[in-house]
């Protein structure tokens, strides 16, 4: 298992990037297409080049980060225990995502065209969909409430398992043109994989919620 990055014993899960934005960072770098980056105002628009040159800059920035003294620089606030980003604008204008200001209320539309989940490979040892959590026999009362909770839980994880689809590819994309080969290829399939890591934990949360609530309903708890 691939030790996730860190700065100064920190790590880069700690640098206040949600999967939210992880997750746009990721399509930022690997679609290609026109249509999105009109969307995104970003001028010019993506292509390999461009795609290597962020990449590129965010390792620059992540070295100097770890050979920092702690002095601000306006751009990173180093503190006791954590480091904190103030978005400044060439962040801003590669990666937009990360200045959202309703996050845990922001919802793409059905026909969004940020990405089409097509363009993405799939895994052939990932379960997609995600499993019952608790086995009972037919005859159990289950409030249609708590089914409802359940398979609105579910559906999150199913959502989150395919969105691994993305790391996956772009993984699959680096060791396939033998970008492995380099310090920097190395770096990202490093940050990806603990970016997958977070996913994978984020959703056996939710597994530990869904059987909570499925064992209350089955009256081995509070009835709810």
């Amino acid at each position: 298992m691939t030790k996730a990055t860190s700065i100064k014993g920190i790590s880069c899960l700690d640098l206040h990037l949600s999967f939210f934005h992880v997750q746009n960072t990721l399509l930022g770098f690997i679609e290609r297409s026109s249509l999105m980056s009109h969307e995104l105002s970003i001028t010019p628009p993506l292509d390999n080049a461009n795609i290597v040159q962020i990449f590129q800059s965010m390792l620059a920035r992540i070295q100097q980060l770890e050979a920092a003294t702690g002095q601000n620089d306006g751009k990173a606030v180093k503190n006791i225990r954590t480091t904190t980003f103030n978005p400044y604008p060439e962040l801003l204008k590669w990666y937009p995502a990360i200045g959202e200001p309703t996050f845990y209320t922001a919802k793409l539309a059905k026909d969004h065209k940020f990405f089409d989940m097509n363009d993405y490979h799939f895994t052939s040892t990932m379960v997609y969909k995600a499993p019952a959590v608790l086995n009972h026999n037919k005859d159990d009362y289950i409030s249609p409430a708590a089914k409802l909770h359940d398979a609105d839980l579910a559906s999150i994880q199913t959502q989150m398992a395919h969105h691994t689809r993305f790391y996956d590819t772009l993984a699959h994309e680096i060791i396939k043109e033998r970008q492995v080969d380099t310090e920097f290829g190395r770096h990202i399939l490093q940050f990806l994989n603990t970016v997958r890591l977070a996913t994978a934990n984020d959703v056996a949360k939710i597994s530990c919620m869904r059987s909570k609530l499925n064992q209350t309903a089955l009256g081995v708890g509070n009835q709810i």
